[in-house]
């Protein structure tokens, strides 16, 4: 149940997807060839992101340095 004095309260909705969340991460764990093809696949997809980030902050770093040129 949400917490009332958080900024953002659940709704129905979030609640149930969060639990059919829950319930397929454990038939996932139960299914050790899956669950490590997909791990793999999250760390592929952390490192990309990571990368990305990172990409975008030396890009802020470079326009603030520079300057947009018009």
């Amino acid at each position: 149940m949400a917490n009332p004095t958080s900024p953002k309260k659940m709704d129905k909705w979030e609640i149930e997807e969060a639990a059919r969340t829950l319930m397929r991460a454990i038939e996932i764990k139960r299914k050790p060839k899956l669950f490590a093809l997909a791990k793999k696949e999250a760390l592929k997809q952390a490192k990309l992101a990571e990368e990305a980030a990172m990409e975008k902050k030396v890009q802020a770093k470079l326009a603030q340095t520079f300057g947009k040129k018009k």
